[in-house]
């Protein structure tokens, strides 16, 4: 299984485009795949005297399987359901113009691959490496909490400015 990533637009899937901002409803219909739905709210209106302007929310699908490939792949969504971010876990490939990014790959490989087409890199608070014009984050399967030197983690996103402000 192969997603194609457009990064100021959103992605492809069996021919079919998602793009960011998608309500999610949409995204669920054209998508073909197993998902749970995984919506909560942390409250911290206790560390701003009641205020809950300030309250944590995450909406989000998590796929296990797509077109009938296992897969883990988290579809997340903003307080208007509309897609923001997409994280890939396994199960998945992503095309980006010509580069394939598989899980089977070296990450250092995966990285040189990016610098290719991505000058803009930065890290993020926690030593990420963030490609910034095209949104994307990935990080070895050993910065993931496992073992190895392969690729363990995709994130593409609308927006990055949460990651490294510009």
């Amino acid at each position: 299984m192969t997603i194609t990533y457009l990064p100021d637009t959103g992605i492809q899937l069996n021919g079919i485009l998602i793009p960011w901002n998608c309500y999610r409803g949409i995204v669920r219909k054209n998508i073909f795949g197993l998902y749970t739905s995984k919506d909560s709210e942390i409250d911290m209106s206790i560390y701003h005297s009641g205020d809950k302007s300030f309250n944590i929310i995450q909406k989000r699908d998590i796929y296990e399987s797509l077109h009938n490939n296992s897969c883990l792949v988290f579809f997340n969504y903003d307080i208007n359901d509309l897609l923001k971010e997409i994280e890939i876990h396994n199960g998945v490939e992503v095309r980006i113009e010509s580069i394939i990014i598989s899980f089977e790959k070296n990450i250092n490989d995966i990285i040189a691959q990016l610098k290719k087409i991505s000058k803009n890199i930065k890290f993020d608070d926690r030593e990420d490496l963030v490609f910034v014009d095209l949104k994307l984050v990935v990080e070895s399967q050993e910065a993931m909490g496992g073992e190895g030197d392969n690729l363990g983690y995709i994130y593409m996103t609308r927006n990055i400015d949460h990651l490294v402000p510009i």
